[in-house]
């Protein structure tokens, strides 16, 4: 982002643009190295986040079901939640394994 910054047609966007991103991401990690240190904290997060996860793929399923599983509408019932088909299977691909490992 801030080799664009360069060739931006509105520079002082960009680096305000930037900026923002940097303290949010700055701001974010350093959050969760300070929550994340306890072990415990972890597993909390991780089941709190498991349990939120399974209500929303039972919504999405329920839903998909009232559209007999058909193709088209496996990229957008997951909404509100999920804008689209990737992020969901992604995070979905993320928390499996370590559900079975528990």
């Amino acid at each position: 982002m801030a080799v664009c910054i360069i060739t931006s047609s509105m520079p002082m966007i960009s680096v305000k643009y930037l900026a923002a991103r940097l303290w949010f991401v700055s701001t974010m990690y350093f959050l969760c190295t300070r929550l994340f240190e306890n072990e415990g904290h972890r597993h909390r997060f991780f089941w709190l986040y498991l349990g939120g996860l399974s209500v929303v793929i039972l919504y999405t399923l329920v839903r998909h079901a009232s559209f007999h599983f058909e193709q088209d509408p496996a990229h957008w019932v997951m909404e509100p939640f999920f804008k689209d088909h990737t992020s969901y299977g992604a995070i979905i691909a993320f928390f499996f394994p370590f559900a079975l490992r528990q």
